[in-house]
């Protein structure tokens, strides 16, 4: 073979002549780039270099040899040429390897999760993200795990469960318990060895490996790697090209694969987010043919260009002309798809949303599969079709709950990647004996000798259906890092020792640690000087500063600090706003103090600070004996509260935790202030008590009584005139309730929290916000003249009281005057114009806006009005 020097090979590194190398040999991929799925970046950033690291992370080493022509490779590199450069850690590495040095013993992993924390550490931020990211806001990778959890055993007992045997058989083939390692890509971002950890480990424990088509190994690697009697399964996505779809087909059954896996559920891949933020490849491919696709889309989308978004049931024909191997459909999420594979003749099919990677919202293989078997009983396909499913098993309870509703094995992904990315092959075969010692352990305290015995009524489904998946923000942590608090400038002078005369009696804890702070701005020493000559320090800062650890530490600092700083008589302006403090006569409250985020803040931030959402809620416990009862309450933020009641979060909620956990049923929103919310739910509370309702009924907490009391609340005159709105979490509940008689401006939606139209607590929304642009709106409608809307008359807008105009707009829209509606109208016009659709009513209740013909309440109107006055 031809000798090229390192040297010559560097001077191809352009666009027009690009040549890298590849485990010592030279190619030309010039032709290539345009043709790469991951993109041409990702080739010229090796241009006229050694790619072999590059490469090997992703791809197997014979992928050049499948799918490049012999041309393209020129010749090896001379060894003689290649000139050695040390090599510099960079910090990420420091981080990485520190991290790997330090990391807890392989003894102390007592679960699954103690994997994924000492991965988190370990894995650079590419390999994180990859492996780690779901699509879109990742509620389905969470339902996947959340799922198994609300399943509950039905243990029996009295019964010898000396011996358990969890063997069992997947299509024919022995297994030593119901669990398979299934298909993962890039196993090399992890371990150097790849996809071939997994193999020796799914050997050592007689268990069957699933080889994925995008294996950072070659299928030779894997396949060599094999033991005796082993066994593997070949997953496939299909290629465009029938051709080498058929090539690879054949290879997986010559290499002794024993049943085909075909990947049905991703025609094109999800949104990622994690994996987009990260830019592992920066110039990712095309997914689908003839579309523009932003190329920052990771790593995932760079390997998987190739998928045929075209693959339909009639293409189940042709795969079962070029292979014997059995057929099992891999991306089942109904009932009706499993049955199609049933009548094609399929082998089995795998629940799937492709572990939450796919489409958000899916729901997860366990809840799926009640339904799965149910319908495969009804269309007469009972045992013929092998069922198996993969997402969010974590425990051996969870490989008992899959088995119990009607599984053959669950597959586990994530956490064998992250078993082995922190302890490579011992840590795989640790995983799966965790997994096994917990099954034995699950099987034995349910009375469950063997898989045979494990059957559906040992499991409690009931609660399978509720879904409460909060989305999490931490997905906005890629993108904006917080900046720290910037320090008030101090004027530069000579360094300079402040000693404070303390009296003989010991100084607390807060005292030494001012103390502290201000006698070491230098280490030079310098006379004695008064405490007027300290540097300008403010409170908040020496609070933020960490030496302060508790409560009762920064109590007596404040206290201390405000008998140091100087009076406000000697004080200049300036020393005014540093020395600024909160009044002693009147403590702030806590809402105050979570409005303000500091207990210190100036008066600009605290000035008349209000939610912007309130409401009043009803929730329901999910335990089975109290399957009915329901607890009503008021709170500005629905999931921060949920997580108090179920006990996530240590403050608030003790009334409920005896019946935890609890699930939202709906929320009733729009409240003017917090105080028409207390005022709601007493009512709905304690509706033999409340002037309001006119049935006088004995209190109870019964789900169908405050669904009646709430019908009948909305209904009667003192809160139907009040801005509300319903939002219902649980669809079947919308069954039981008469919305015919609510009023006519009540909207009503549906779904979960998340999908709601408002940031709960938000503490931007003030009322000084509300008030500028409603001072904004005034100003306009001043400087238009704008005539009144009903009767055409000049409105006198030097008097606020004597007009009134459609709600205020968004400040996007005021800096836009042509995007809100300009109607304004004497209040006695636009009262005598909604009163001709009510004309049993003495007081406006609502009207439709004489300009936009929006639906606008009367009390909204007045609140409006009474804010433009105020300011």
């Amino acid at each position: 073979m031809k000798l090229i020097s390192a040297q010559e090979i560097a001077k191809h590194n352009k666009k027009e002549d690009c040549w890298v190398i590849i485990h010592g040999k030279v190619y030309d991929l010039t032709a290539f780039l345009p043709e790469h799925p991951g993109g041409q970046n990702v080739i010229l950033k090796q241009a006229g270099k050694d790619a072999t690291a590059a490469f090997d992370q992703i791809h197997p080493k014979d992928i050049i040899s499948k799918y490049l022509s012999p041309e393209v490779c020129l010749g090896a590199v001379d060894p003689a040429t290649i000139v050695h450069t040390a090599k510099l850690e960079t910090e990420e590495e420091k981080r990485r390897r520190k991290a790997n040095e330090n990391k807890p013993s392989l003894s102390e992993m007592l679960n699954v999760y103690d994997f994924e924390a000492v991965a988190s550490q370990i894995l650079g931020a590419e390999a994180w993200a990859y492996y780690s990211s779901g699509a879109d806001d990742e509620i389905s990778m969470r339902e996947n795990q959340s799922a198994f959890h609300r399943i509950w055993l039905r243990p029996r007992v009295m019964i010898d469960v000396s011996k358990i045997d969890m063997s069992t058989k997947l299509l024919g083939y022995e297994s030593s318990f119901p669990v398979y390692i299934s298909a993962t890509a890039l196993g090399k971002l992890g371990h150097p060895e790849g996809e071939v950890v997994l193999t020796r480990a799914a050997n050592t424990h007689k268990i069957i490996q699933m080889i994925p088509t995008l294996a950072s190994c070659s299928l030779d690697e894997m396949t060599d790697a094999r033991g005796k009697d082993q066994i593997q399964f070949f997953q496939l996505y299909v290629h465009r090209d029938r051709v080498i779809t058929e090539r690879v087909v054949r290879s997986a059954e010559e290499k002794g694969c024993k049943a085909l896996f075909i990947t049905v559920d991703a025609p094109q891949l999800g949104k990622r987010e994690k994996d987009m933020r990260v830019k592992f490849l920066a110039e990712p491919p095309d997914v689908q043919e003839g579309e523009h696709v932003e190329r920052n889309l990771g790593a995932t989308r760079a390997i998987s260009s190739f998928i045929d978004p075209g693959l339909n049931w009639n293409d189940l024909e042709w795969f079962k002309s070029i292979t014997s191997m059995p057929i099992i459909i891999k991306g089942i999420q109904t009932a009706e798809d499993a049955v199609l594979a049933a009548r094609h003749g399929c082998a089995g099919v795998v629940l799937s949303n492709h572990g939450g990677r796919q489409l958000d919202f899916a729901r997860s293989g366990i809840e799926i599969l009640p339904e799965v078997v149910d319908a495969l009983k009804n269309a007469g396909y009972e045992g013929k079709l092998e069922i198996y499913l993969d997402g969010g098993v974590r425990r051996g309870t969870d490989i008992f709950k899959a088995i119990a509703l009607g599984a053959k094995a669950v597959g586990i992904g994530r956490p064998s990647l992250f078993a082995m990315s922190a302890y490579g092959q011992p840590g795989v075969e640790r995983l799966l004996q965790l997994l096994k010692d917990e099954l034995e352990m699950a099987m034995r305290l349910a009375g469950a000798k063997s898989l045979a015995d494990i059957r559906p009524e040992m499991v409690d489904i009931r609660n399978l259906h509720y879904h409460v998946a909060p989305p999490k923000n931490y997905l906005s942590s890629y993108v904006l890092k917080l900046q720290p608090i910037t320090k008030p400038p101090v004027e530069p002078g000579p360094p300079e020792i402040v000693t404070v005369q303390a009296k003989k009696k010991k100084l607390p804890a807060p005292a030494l640690i001012f103390s502290n702070l201000i006698t070491t701005t230098s280490k030079t020493s310098t006379p004695k000087t008064s405490i007027s000559e300290i540097p300008p320090l403010s409170l908040p800062q020496i609070l933020s500063s960490g030496l302060s650890r508790n409560k009762q530490q920064k109590r007596s600092l404040t206290r201390l600090f405000r008998n140091l700083a100087p009076s406000p008589k000697t004080r200049s302006p300036e020393e005014n706003l540093t020395y600024q403090l909160p009044k002693r006569k009147r403590r702030l409250s806590k809402a105050e103090k979570r409005m303000n985020n500091l207990e210190f803040a100036t008066e600009e931030q605290t000035k008349d600070d209000f939610p912007e959402f309130y409401c009043c809620y009803l929730i329901r416990s999910l335990q089975q004996k109290h399957a009915d009862y329901v607890y009503i309450g008021t709170t500005p933020d629905p999931l921060r509260r949920l997580r108090q009641h179920n006990g996530e979060l240590a403050a608030g909620a003790a009334k409920t935790v005896a019946k935890r956990p609890w699930a939202y049923v709906l929320l009733v929103h729009g409240f003017p202030s917090s105080r028409a919310a207390t005022q709601f739910e007493w009512a709905w509370q304690k509706e033999g008590h409340s002037r309001h309702l006119h049935n006088k009924k004995r209190p109870t907490n019964k789900l169908p009584r405050k669904l009646d009391t709430l019908m009948e609340l909305m209904r009667i005159r003192y809160f139907s005139r009040w801005p509300l709105k319903l939002h219902i979490v649980e669809s079947n509940v919308a069954k039981k309730m008469d919305f015919s008689k609510f009023p006519k401006h009540v909207k009503i939606t549906y779904g979960p929290l998340e999908k709601m139209s408002y940031t709960f607590a938000d503490k931007g929304a003030t009322r000084a916000r509300l008030r500028a642009q409603i001072f904004e709106n005034h100003e306009y409608h001043k400087e238009q003249n704008t005539p009144c809307s009903v009767c055409h008359l000049p409105i006198d807008y030097e008097a606020s009281d004597e007009y009134m105009t459609c709600l205020p707009a968004t400040s996007s829209s005021i800096s836009n005057p042509s995007k809100f509606c300009k109607m304004a109208s004497h209040v006695i016009c636009l009262a005598k114009d909604f009163l001709l659709e009510e004309k049993n009513q003495l007081l406006p209740v609502s009207g439709n806006c004489p300009k936009c013909k929006k639906l606008l309440l009367w009390a909204d109107l007045i609140y409006h009005k009474s804010e433009r006055r105020q300011e």
